[in-house]
């Protein structure tokens, strides 16, 4: 969907994200070091593609192998750069690495396409060069199996539709049974119900976690600190925004700009009350989308009479 762009000269950048800023997750930097040729090869088809477009890879500065790696390779083929940023969470967040090599904002409720910008994971790119010059579709993928509860932890290259509880075996099982079971990182990482759930093709990393490092602490009274505030990197205002959805004032969430929001989890992260704001970022928007539609239905009634 995303190369889907009518107009190409709408595209002036395009970014390979090799950021990979979550915690216990590295699949994206095994791919860059092990299967650097075919993400190399990816990149050129974007360049032919994508003429006019200048090319960033954006690697954090945590991941000094892949840098050189690409840099050694970019130094033969102009229009294409490597950018070696700052390891901070969540460098790898779409809107964050435009920021970040770009400068360029994407505005509310717009795509990256509309600030000119168009972004590619570097594992998405080696899975599309290898079907092009192959005609083999994605079938396995690399996959961080990871987590205190983890024996073994181990990057593995997994069969597409895999059972989880196999990919936990093969790495010698669990030391403690596991309290929770994420697909993804800790901080946006999605619980898994089941271990028989099948790996699938969005699948980067699979974590276990002990009772100890799953048990989520009491909800305490904010107490107004500001932590939710400092850290959030789209300078959103977290605790107003609880407070709207509290009162069920959807005015009050599209004022304060929740549709803004990444879910990146650092507003609960360091939130000393341990209030549950990323579920709260999560329902506020619905609320929010329902009240638009039924203003612009108002409205479009409005106009009728």
């Amino acid at each position: 969907m995303k190369l889907s762009i009518k107009d190409a000269n709408r595209c002036e950048y395009v970014l390979i994200n090799g950021a990979e800023c979550e915690p216990y997750v590295t699949s994206d930097m095994r791919t860059m070091l092990d299967d650097g040729d075919m993400v190399w090869e990816g990149v050129l088809l974007i360049k032919r593609y994508f003429p006019r477009a200048r090319i960033i890879i954006g690697i954090e500065d945590n991941k000094p192998e892949c840098v050189e790696s690409f840099r050694g390779r970019c130094e033969t083929e102009s229009g294409v750069e490597v950018a070696a940023l700052r390891t901070r969470y969540p460098q790898g967040g779409e809107k964050m690495l435009i920021h970040a090599t770009t400068g360029r904002v994407v505005p509310e409720d717009k795509l990256p396409i509309d600030a000119g910008v168009l972004v590619l994971n570097c594992t998405t790119l080696a899975v599309l060069a290898r079907y092009i010059k192959t005609g083999v579709p994605l079938v396995e993928k690399c996959v961080t199996v990871d987590g205190p509860a983890v024996r073994e932890p181990r990057n593995v290259i997994s069969p597409i539709g895999t059972p989880v509880s196999a990919l936990f075996d093969f790495c010698g099982g669990f030391v403690s049974e596991p309290k929770k079971v994420l697909f993804g990182g800790p901080m946006m990482g999605v619980a898994v119900a089941d271990l028989d759930a099948p790996v699938m093709k969005n699948v980067n990393a699979v974590l276990a976690f002990a009772e100890r490092d799953a048990e989520l602490p009491a909800q305490t009274a904010c107490i107004r600190c500001g932590r939710c505030v400092e850290i959030c990197p789209m300078d959103l205002s977290p605790v107003q925004i609880e407070i709207a959805y509290q009162l069920g004032r959807a005015e009050l969430l599209e004022k304060h700009k929740v549709n803004l929001c990444i879910e990146c989890g650092n507003c609960a992260y360091v939130c000393p009350a341990h209030r549950r704001l990323v579920q709260v970022m999560k329902l506020s928007k619905p609320l929010l989308k329902k009240y638009r539609d039924e203003k612009k239905a108002a409205e479009k009634e409005a106009s009728r009479t």
